[in-house]
């Protein structure tokens, strides 16, 4: 940014200087239509005004190189200033998303409880109905049986 406002003084010092030689041009056209002879006149006006017309060209293409600089500065300004706007906003978008996530999983985590509590009371039925219909005796099934294990399990 320094090297730009630098550049940019240095182009308004050359236009400056450009400048103050224009006026010479113009009295010395003045002088060369009151005062030349044809001839002169046919050699001498195209000359001074293709100095003018060379200076102009120059400080145009000078100064169009600063607009081009300062116009870039306004841009990558104008990113500088948007980008904490973007950034909040994806941050936003972040924790919107990941309180998102928490809610279904905590659903997920109620759902998977509810199921968990219904297989515990399948359990509970299944060992009431071994208890009721005696199956025990009738297939033989001992304490140390690892379906007769499993049901107090299920209770820790």
């Amino acid at each position: 940014m320094h090297k730009l406002f630098s550049s940019t003084y240095s182009t308004m010092f050359r236009i400056q200087l450009a400048a103050e030689r224009i006026p010479n041009y113009i009295k010395t056209i003045l002088k060369l239509i009151t005062t030349g002879s044809s001839l002169m006149v046919n050699r001498m006006l195209p000359i001074s005004f293709n100095n003018i017309a060379r200076i102009s060209n120059e400080n145009e293409i000078v100064i169009n190189k600063d607009i081009d600089q300062f116009t870039n500065l306004l841009y990558l300004l104008n990113e500088i200033q948007q980008l904490p706007i973007n950034l909040t906003s994806e941050i936003n978008d972040r924790t919107d998303l990941i309180l998102s996530n928490k809610f279904d999983l905590k659903n997920t985590f109620e759902k998977m409880e509810i199921i968990i509590q219904q297989i515990k009371k399948q359990f509970e039925q299944i060992a009431q109905l071994i208890v009721n219909l005696d199956i025990k005796t009738k297939f033989n099934l001992t304490p140390d049986n690892e379906f007769s294990c499993l049901i107090p399990i299920l209770y820790t």
